[in-house]
C-alpha cells in the first residue's frame, strides 16, 4: 500500500513538553521556526535574557513532536508587589513603609507567559501545525506553564499582553482555565 506523505496524520509521536531556563538550549533555528517573521524572535529574547533585568527569571516552554518544536512560548518568574496596581496615595505609601522592615510584605511570586520586555505575548506555532491542532497544543503549553508555576511556588499566574485576535482564538480555553483579562 502507498500513502502520500502530505496525507499522513499529524502528529506521529506523542508530544513532549519541555521547559528551559535559557533560550540558548533551544537554538535560533528551532525557536524562530515557530515565530516566523516576528521582530521579537530568538535574538531579541536572547538579548533580553542577557541584559540581567531586575529580578526576572526566564523560562521557555516548548512542545516537541516528531523531533521538532510544534509550539513555543517564553515565560518569566518574578516577585510581584501587590501595591503595583494601586494609585499613588496613602495606602501605597504605608505599604512601602512597612516593606522597609518586612521586604516580602504584600509581595507574591508571579509566573507569567510572555516576556516583560516585548510588545505582545506571542504564541509560536511551527508552519506545519494545522489550524485545528493549535488549541490542543496551546492547552498543553498552559498545562506545562501551570505545573511550572506550582513547582516554583508562584501564587499568581498571568499571560502577558495577548493580542486581541489570539485572545479571541483561544477565548474558550482561557475561560475554561479561569484566565480573565484585566
Amino acid at each position: 500500500m502507498l500513502q502520500f506523505a502530505h496525507k499522513r496524520p499529524f502528529p506521529r509521536a506523542d508530544p513532549v513538553t519541555q521547559v528551559y531556563d535559557t533560550i540558548r538550549a533551544i537554538g535560533r533555528e528551532a525557536w524562530n521556526a515557530c515565530f516566523r517573521g516576528q521582530v521579537e524572535d530568538y535574538d531579541c529574547l536572547l538579548a533580553i535574557e542577557g541584559a540581567g533585568i531586575g529580578d526576572f527569571e526566564w523560562r521557555y516552554l516548548t512542545i516537541v513532536e516528531d523531533g521538532k518544536i510544534s509550539a513555543a512560548m517564553p515565560a518569566f518568574l518574578c516577585p510581584y508587589p501587590l501595591d503595583t496596581t494601586l494609585e499613588e496615595g496613602l495606602p501605597r505609601r504605608l505599604i512601602r513603609r512597612v516593606r522597609q522592615h518586612a521586604s516580602g510584605f504584600l509581595v507574591l511570586r508571579l509566573a507569567c507567559l510572555g516576556s516583560p520586555c516585548t510588545e505582545t505575548g506571542a504564541i509560536g506555532f511551527h508552519a506545519d501545525v494545522p489550524e485545528e491542532r493549535r488549541e490542543a497544543l496551546f492547552g498543553q503549553l498552559l498545562t506545562a506553564f501551570e505545573a511550572l508555576a506550582a513547582e516554583e511556588g508562584c501564587a499568581l499566574m498571568g499571560i502577558k499582553d495577548i493580542p486581541a485576535p489570539v485572545a479571541a482564538e483561544f477565548g474558550a480555553l482561557f475561560s475554561k482555565r479561569r484566565y480573565a483579562a484585566i
